[in-house]
């Protein structure tokens, strides 16, 4: 807290520093305001996000739907008088805006956006500080010159009043520091037949194994529920090894465009590649910037999309370590061949040992279909299912086949997202058909908030 208020102190010395300004135009409209603000400061996170030691799913999840809110928060006034998304929040204790006096909206969210990023993203690198001072800065020039001093003073005191709130909520979760021990110690998986235990080559602990229990948005006990996975067996007749036989040919009998597919949408490599969430809000940034969407929608899209996210790996998780169910490289080299090897690389380690990665958490649900599922329900609430936008995410990396591809609907991007698990050799077909559902479930809950004042 004492660093917080020492970075909120220097940023107010250096705006009480500004010269006077010569009113230009008034601008306390948001329509006024750039889209680009938004999208810019989620390229940010996007650039950060592979690199960020600690913050891979469900962990960057969380620090995207804070950033999230702390974006809608900014500028709520503009479109929710009343603030119904922050009254669902009883913890989040946001500043009250002066009635009748001009704000600049975009200083407002240029600021909060600024605050936000080191208070709720532990150890960001030197270089992305820069990178975050540098947006930061060139957003308050262009937006010097469309305000007095007086307007633009107050609106960023708005925004850095909005981040500090946010920050409060946000530490009451526990999480803070939860990229400091993603893999703890003290967890012990439960032994026993079907139950998940860590896999080779890496026999990594496992990934946050109680986020089942972190707080969340918006979601209700009821959108958690699943079907109960399959049933454990080595039978050949049954359907949990026919599941398995599936993941064991796909793998077997790959093509050069399954390969593209599996490694397209991994998204499992940290340094290298975004986490499976973060894609999703890549995809959400892609699509703003087609579609030439105003401010107010871009915060909207994001603000959903950060809740949905971590609502979504809450969910996720929480019936992960619920059933506990082994990953399909347990079950195959165990009983069906004991040399096979899922298509699944890490290019951190050495050639010849790259191949045959399996994430290290149970199987069911699969979080990629859980993530991609809850965020086409946002997208197309908002945009529409018809989109024809060709994912740039990964573009340039070259250890993966990241050739971009191009899609016509959120629709289709979900279910090959899903299903590309199968093809990569790390999920049963149970795991992506359930964790569609439950998808369907977050994103569907998270649309239904009041996210806009209703119609008169």
């Amino acid at each position: 807290m004492k660093k917080l208020l020492t970075l909120l102190a220097f940023c107010f010395m250096i705006a009480c520093q500004t010269e006077e300004i010569v009113l230009v135009k008034p601008n306390s409209l948001l329509k006024d305001v750039p889209a680009s603000l938004m999208t810019d400061w989620n390229d940010l996170y996007l650039k950060m996000n592979d690199h960020l030691i600690g913050y891979r799913p469900p962990i960057s999840a969380r620090a995207m739907g804070y950033l999230g809110l702390n974006a809608y928060a900014a500028i709520a006034p503009t479109i929710d008088d009343s603030r119904a998304i922050s009254a669902l929040f009883p913890d989040l204790k946001l500043p009250s805006h002066e009635p009748g006096k001009t704000y600049h909206w975009g200083v407002a969210l240029n600021s909060a956006m600024s605050l936000c990023y080191p208070n709720i993203i532990l150890r960001i690198p030197f270089k992305d500080s820069q990178t975050r001072d540098s947006l930061y800065k060139s957003y308050n020039d262009k937006f010097k010159n469309e305000c007095d001093s007086e307007t633009f003073q107050r609106s960023q005191k708005w925004g850095f009043d909005v981040a500090v709130a946010v920050y409060r909520f946000a530490v009451g979760d526990g999480q803070l520091q939860a990229a400091n021990n993603n893999k703890p110690t003290d967890f012990i998986p439960k032994v026993g037949p079907g139950l998940w235990r860590s896999t080779l080559p890496d026999t990594l602990r496992a990934l946050t194994p109680t986020w089942g229990k972190v707080r969340v948005f918006a979601i209700k006990e009821e959108d958690r529920a699943m079907k109960v996975p399959l049933a454990y067996s080595t039978d050949k007749k049954s359907e949990f090894y026919k599941q398995a036989k599936e993941v064991y040919d796909a793998v077997k009998g790959a093509s050069k465009e399954d390969i593209w597919i599996a490694e397209y949408w991994s998204d499992d490599a940290s340094t290298y590649t975004i986490d499976a969430g973060a894609r999703w809000l890549s995809i959400a940034n892609q699509a703003m910037k087609l579609k030439k969407t105003n401010l107010e929608q871009s915060v909207i899209i994001t603000a959903k999309i950060g809740m949905m996210l971590h609502d979504a790996a809450v969910a996720c998780w929480d019936n992960k370590y619920k059933y506990n169910v082994l990953r399909p490289y347990s079950y195959i080299t165990e009983t069906i061949d004991p040399a096979w090897k899922t298509l699944l690389r890490d290019p951190t380690k050495k050639v010849g040992q790259q191949i045959g990665v399996t994430p290290q958490h149970p199987s069911y649900p699969s979080g990629h279909s859980v993530f991609g599922q809850a965020a086409a329900e946002v997208l197309i609430a908002e945009l529409g299912d018809k989109i024809n936008l060709t994912d740039r995410t990964n573009e340039g990396e070259t250890y993966y086949d990241y050739r971009p591809r191009t899609f016509k609907t959120f629709t289709a991007m979900a279910k090959e997202n899903a299903y590309s698990r199968i093809k990569l050799g790390v999920h049963f077909r149970m795991d992506c058909d359930e964790g569609l559902a439950l998808g369907k479930k977050v994103g569907t809950r998270i649309n239904s908030l009041p996210w806009r004042k209703p119609a008169l």
